[in-house]
């Protein structure tokens, strides 16, 4: 049996490796992470609401890239559109097709979406996840983690969620905020968010 110390990077290693290697770990612990899951009621429909929006009431083929454990997989199944559904980690991909077992006008592919293999204009769509971004913001002493507080701005300012609604949401996931702390963070936090967005313009 081959230790981690006996194991070299070689020379061909590349980032693909590391990016593959990570999410291969990730996978058994993925759901767990705050923001990962994607809870049936007010947060569902937090996400489905702008897949509806850009992809319109009629069932399309979609490409969904890095599809991962496959939350949003479930949801664009769920509003009718035939789903091909591709990772570059296998471990992630197995987790998300056992959570799909069955389903009709639904397909894995393990593939990286850098270089897919599909055919040109195989899709009317292509969707992936957004991630949350890793703002470099100080946290220190604040009741909840950087990833809570940012993922609530984040939506407020993609869904145009009432803080209401927020508050909904975090409750549903066991976390009692008031919606006054909601907006708090909104104020304070959301002008970096913008200025970061507006830089990737």
């Amino acid at each position: 049996m081959i230790s981690d110390e006996q194991v070299v990077t070689g020379a061909n290693f590349d980032l693909r490796d590391e990016i593959h290697e990570y999410w291969s770990r990730r996978a058994e612990t993925f759901e767990l992470a705050f923001g990962h899951y994607i809870a049936p009621g007010h947060e569902a429909e937090a996400w489905a609401a702008p897949i509806r929006d850009q992809l319109g009431s009629s069932p399309r083929k979609v490409l969904e890239l890095a599809c991962g454990t496959g939350e949003v997989t479930r949801l664009l199944h769920d509003l009718g559109h035939e789903v091909t559904a591709l990772d570059f980690s296998d471990a992630t991909l197995a987790k998300a097709q056992a959570k799909h077992v069955g389903k009709p006008r639904l397909r894995f592919l393990h593939a990286d979406a850098g270089h897919t293999m599909e055919p040109d204009e195989s899709y009317d769509a292509i969707v992936e996840r957004p991630s949350v971004s890793e703002e470099l913001v100080m946290f220190k002493g604040r009741q909840f983690d950087r990833s809570v507080i940012l993922l609530r701005v984040r939506w407020q300012l993609a869904y145009k969620l009432s803080l209401r609604d927020l508050e909904k949401i975090m409750a549903e996931r066991g976390l009692s905020v008031d919606h006054s702390s909601v907006h708090r963070w909104v104020v304070q936090f959301s002008p970096q968010r913008l200025e970061r967005f507006n830089r990737r313009k």
